[in-house]
């Protein structure tokens, strides 16, 4: 008799359910499941295949409501990693931590950590770093500022501090790029 039960193969189907679902439709989805009830109840004409059919319409609406929350739950995770990095585009003048993002989002700093290197391939901390020394390297290029004051200008708190951040992520001090070039 065991030869007559399948595997099961549903982990292979399907991803793994949520532990919830929040529903558009929660009535429609209500009466799928009472015609489920009803043709188990009712003696029609192939009352087994009237069961199967109604369940599948059941199990079907239910699929199409996780692979909507899916989407948009995907879809918030991204509009969140935009957020979050426009808010340190716009504070390369200053330090930020990730208790800082966590404390200005309302969320675990693991999590900003986690959504924003899954979309930008690198952590939110390292983003605004690199983003800060590639606009004081502008400012280097395209103005006559001093190392210092470009330094304070975006938040370091001191010019070795600058110096050895801006070393660390271009390979050269910044002053090799004020220095003449020789030809």
């Amino acid at each position: 008799e065991l030869a007559y039960i399948r595997p099961d193969i549903t982990d292979q189907l399907f991803s793994p359910f949520p532990s919830y679902v929040r529903l558009t439709n929660p009535l429609y989805v209500e009466q799928l499941l009472f015609d489920v009830i009803t043709a188990y109840n009712t003696p029609e004409l192939y009352p087994e295949i009237q069961v199967k059919w109604r369940f599948l319409r059941l199990l079907d609406q239910i699929l199409c409501e996780i692979t909507w929350m899916r989407s948009e739950h995907k879809n918030l995770k991204n509009e969140r990693a935009r957020q979050i990095k426009l808010y340190l585009e716009h504070h390369a003048d200053q330090p930020i931590s990730m208790s800082d993002l966590a404390e200005v989002y309302h969320l675990a700093a693991s999590y900003i950590s986690r959504i924003f290197k899954k979309t930008y391939g690198v952590s939110p901390i390292r983003f605004h770093q690199l983003n800060r020394i590639k606009r004081a390297k502008e400012m280097i290029h395209y103005t006559n500022l001093s190392l210092t004051d470009i330094a304070y200008q975006f938040g370091f708190t001191s010019v070795q501090d600058f110096s050895r951040a801006f070393q660390r992520i271009e390979g050269v001090p910044p002053s090799h790029l004020r220095q003449p070039q020789e030809k």
